[in-house]
Parts: C-alpha cells; sequence; structure tokens
C-alpha cells in the first residue's frame, strides 16, 4: 500500500479511519473505521473518499427518527408506536441483517409499495393502535404487508390467527378435543415450557380459559 492511498487517521463525516484490512472480494481497499457514535464499521476507500458512506448507519436512523418528528409521531424525544411498528415492519422484510429477516423477508413476505415508501400512507390506513398490548399481524399469513392484508392486533387474537396444528379440530390454537375423554382440554406454552389449563366439556369454556391464560402470560410481552 503506497503512502497516498493511507488513509489512516483521516476522517470522513463521522467515521475516523484506524486501518486498512482485508480487500473485499473484487480486491476493492477496505478500511476499519470508528463512528463518532462509538460503533466500528469496514468500509470501502473508494464509497469514504467520495462520501458516499458517512457514518455506520446511526446517521440514517437518525434522519429517519428526524422525519418522524415532523410527521408529529414523537412524544418526548421518542417516535411513537406506530412509528416503531412500521420500522419494524420494512427492517424484518428488507434487511437481510435483521434477526427476524429469515421468517418474512427470507421466505417471500415483503412490504407493499404504498407503504414501503412511506409512513404518512401507513397511518393513514391503519391508524392509531387501539392499546399497547396491540401490533401488527397480517390476516392472511402466507401473503405481505398491505392494507387489504392487515390489522391491529393483540398476541392472543394472533395466535387465534396463525397456522393451527393438523391435529386441532377445534380451529383454536392450544384447545384440542380428547375423544378418548370426550372432552376439550387448553394449554399455553410461554418461554418453551407448556402449561396445562384444564379439561371442559364446552368448547366455550375451553376457548375462554385459553384467552384467560393469554392474557396473563402475554400482555407484558404484547
Amino acid at each position: 500500500m503506497t503512502r497516498a492511498l493511507d488513509l489512516v487517521g483521516q476522517k470522513f463525516c463521522r467515521l475516523t479511519v484506524l486501518e486498512r484490512v482485508e480487500n473485499d472480494k473484487h480486491g476493492k481497499s477496505m478500511w476499519l473505521c470508528v463512528c463518532d457514535c462509538g460503533n466500528q464499521t469496514i468500509v470501502n476507500g473508494s464509497a469514504l473518499k467520495k462520501g458516499n458512506t458517512k457514518a455506520c448507519g446511526c446517521l440514517n436512523e437518525e434522519m429517519t427518527r428526524t422525519r418522524a418528528l415532523k410527521h408529529g409521531h414523537s412524544q418526548n424525544g421518542k417516535v411513537s408506536s406506530e412509528y416503531t411498528a412500521w420500522y419494524c415492519m420494512i427492517q424484518r422484510c428488507d434487511n437481510p441483517k435483521n434477526k427476524d429477516y429469515a421468517h418474512y423477508g427470507g421466505r417471500g413476505i415483503t412490504v407493499c409499495e404504498r407503504w414501503g415508501n412511506s409512513f404518512e400512507n401507513f397511518y393513514r390506513d391503519m391508524g392509531d393502535k387501539p392499546s399497547p398490548r396491540h401490533s401488527i399481524d397480517r390476516i392472511d399469513n402466507s401473503k405481505g404487508y398491505s392494507p387489504d392484508n392487515c390489522i391491529w392486533a393483540t398476541k392472543a387474537q394472533q395466535a387465534r390467527n396463525r397456522r393451527k396444528s393438523s391435529l386441532n379440530v377445534t380451529g383454536v390454537k392450544g384447545v384440542y378435543w380428547d375423544k378418548k375423554h370426550e372432552k376439550f382440554y387448553s394449554c399455553i406454552t410461554t418461554n418453551k415450557k407448556t402449561t396445562y389449563l384444564g379439561s371442559f366439556h364446552k368448547l366455550e369454556d375451553a376457548i375462554k380459559a385459553r384467552e384467560q391464560a393469554e392474557l396473563k402470560y402475554w400482555t407484558k410481552s404484547s
């Protein structure tokens, strides 16, 4: 590496170059940088010099939050829960680095163009969350996020919307028919532990037990 190409110590917007690292697969120079926010990131040298990469990603996040403030969706410096729902939806469908991407974007779940390009459109279509326990849910889990396929729903409602086991003939997740004893029984799984809720002669009683358990075990995490 010649002296003319040495970027160590130089600062480009929010990024200060620490050292040169292994070239990328195309033979382009790559540099380890520290951002003003404290995060470290590896950046292509050309992107640094041309100004295409200005920060580790925090700048984009700040700009996104600033746009949210302009829409009035902030309180005490924090974005609204509706905006957070929209942002997280975009991330799990479009960002391969997101921890949930494999279950959404990775299996073909997409966000419609109307919502993908505009929080205002999303908010106009969905409105306010009915309560803190509600989150966005797809009516048809085989389809993506769009105005005609999404509602605000609690965890209990979302659980009933998920595909039930092929052994479940009641149509309600966690509620089953015990043919041998001719009773319905309920159960719920939290933190990989299944809790038996009881057996019932009437389906509606079994469903009620399940719903009460969902409120008890899932309210804090919804």
